[in-house]
């Protein structure tokens, strides 16, 4: 079963021989085991646990991904380096879905509050991103487990041999299908899935005690404009994004569960200090849609709210207006599915839209935002159903 990244003994691998004695009551006798059985217990310097159940997602590059985070922790105290993780078929540990190692790994991690890289120190851990995707549904495994191999320093003879660790089932829940949130065509798709992991993957959040992971497929739409820019006059002016105001629409019929508004827009151009967990969201809206998924629409303009707690909505229906409010440099909305009412105590759920066409993928973001005319390379180009779109792509959904 082949899987691409955009991207001891049953905790580890195999072991150096080792004598064990053994008392009976007779004598004293000795016990040879070469590797360690799966009912053996075996201390290991390394653990990992997945954060939050992964699931598959039909992706515009026509690949299921598979996108998840693990929090790896090392409870030595020598320092610990990663060199490579393995992602494997938990039905089959020898079936390497994936090996993330050199740049590739540099690119999954995400210490906090720590140095950059693959070190870990004692009793520390790090966030590690990880993207696998597969040609068909058909080929995601029920399962994965993960392989780590790593040095130590000072060195630990016996303990530097590479721990399996991490096992996660992946959801077999469908990706909720969904109808656009906005109109018309030049949305830029920012921060979104997959890989190389974008922003909102960074979203790791310590929240009320546990770990949540609700901005795994989070999408800030922009809109490029006839002048082929996100803007048209001074960065810091609201009224230099044409589609600041633009309507925000209702993705599938629901129930009004959880507003905020009031807060005021924010200057372009730079994140204004002082966002706590209950402002970066700025004037939002959360719509339970069924079925655990809930959508959530971030940012709009204060008093541009259409909708109260408990209003019934049907898909389409105006939301409110797209703003600058909260824990945001520019006019755009966020938008992501999580599977609880709370924006940040909740982890993202897998959403696609139900028809869009792309032009492409945009290939110098950071300017784009600063002003600059986009660039756009044809990968993902084409019209798409049933699809999430990926990280960068313009998408173009209908009047």
């Amino acid at each position: 079963m082949a899987a691409c990244a955009h991207a001891g003994a049953s905790t580890g691998a195999t072991s150096t021989t080792s004598e064990v004695t053994t008392p009976t009551t007779d004598a004293v006798t000795t016990t040879t085991i070469d590797e360690p059985g799966p009912d053996d217990e075996v201390i290991t310097p390394v653990v990992a646990e997945v954060v939050a159940e992964p699931y598959a997602v039909a992706g515009a590059d026509g690949f299921q991904h598979v996108t998840y985070e693990l929090l790896v922790t090392n409870p030595a105290s020598s320092a610990l380096t990663m060199t490579a993780i393995d992602a494997l078929d938990a039905a089959d540990p020898t079936a390497v879905l994936h090996s993330f190692s050199g740049d590739e790994l540099a690119a999954a991690l995400l210490p906090i509050g720590g140095v950059p890289g693959p070190a870990i120190a004692p009793a520390g851990f790090t966030r590690v991103l990880l993207d696998l995707s597969f040609p068909t549904v058909e080929d995601v495994p029920a399962a994965i487990e993960h392989r780590i191999s790593f040095t130590l320093d000072p060195a630990v003879p016996g303990l530097d041999l590479p721990v399996v660790t991490g096992r996660t089932t992946i959801s077999t829940a469908e990706a909720v299908e969904l109808a656009p949130p906005l109109r018309g065509a030049g949305w830029l798709a920012a921060g979104g899935c997959c890989w190389l992991p974008a922003y909102h993957r960074l979203a790791v959040l310590p929240v009320n005690g546990e770990f949540h992971v609700p901005e795994r497929y989070a999408i800030d739409f922009v809109q490029i404009g006839d002048n082929d820019k996100v803007l048209d006059g001074p960065i810091e002016d609201l009224s230099s994004y044409p589609y600041f105001g633009d309507d925000i629409l209702a993705v599938a019929d629901g129930v009004v569960v959880r507003t905020q508004d009031g807060l005021a827009e924010q200057v372009p151009g730079a994140f204004a200090p002082g966002a706590t967990a209950s402002s970066a969201g700025g004037n939002y809206v959360v719509v339970d849609i069924g079925d655990g998924n809930f959508a959530f629409f971030a940012h709009l303009q204060p008093g541009s709210l259409t909708v109260a707690v408990g209003d019934h909505v049907t898909t389409g229906q105006v939301l409110g207006k797209l703003g600058n409010t909260g824990n945001s440099d520019g006019p755009h909305l966020h938008f992501h599915v999580m599977d609880g009412p709370l924006p940040l105590a909740s982890n993202g759920r897998p959403f696609t839209f139900t028809s869009f066409d792309s032009p492409g993928t945009v290939t110098n973001v950071e300017d784009v935002i600063g002003g600059a005319v986009v660039e756009i390379d044809p990968a993902l180009a084409g019209g798409h159903t049933d699809e999430l779109p990926l990280a960068f792509q313009v998408v173009d959904f209908a009047d």
